[in-house]
């Protein structure tokens, strides 16, 4: 893989999102698994069987927080394919 500037800038904030999600879920209470950060690569792809690997670790999801908005588009796609539609929400902000 060749480098990609406008990917490296992204990767700062993308650090900044994840370290949010895990003070919110501290605050909510929540513990904040490693084992339910899959890394994705900025694309619907990455995100899509990322999706996949958290509905086989915890069929019961019901919410995920994407870094990026392509993650996201894919987790999304997982969830609808896995009949799962309304019932896991998807997100990339707010944190």
């Amino acid at each position: 893989m060749h480098w990609q500037p406008h990917r490296a800038a992204g990767v700062v904030e993308a650090r900044e999102r994840h370290e949010g999600w895990k003070t919110a879920m501290q605050q909510g209470g929540l513990e904040p698994r490693d084992s339910l950060a899959v890394e994705c690569h900025w694309s619907a792809s990455t995100g899509e069987r990322a999706m996949q690997e958290l509905l086989r670790q915890e069929p019961g999801i019901d919410a995920v927080f994407a870094r990026q908005r392509p993650d996201r588009v894919g987790s999304a796609r997982s969830a609808v394919a896995a009949g799962r539609e309304g019932a896991v929400g998807c997100c990339s902000r707010g944190f």
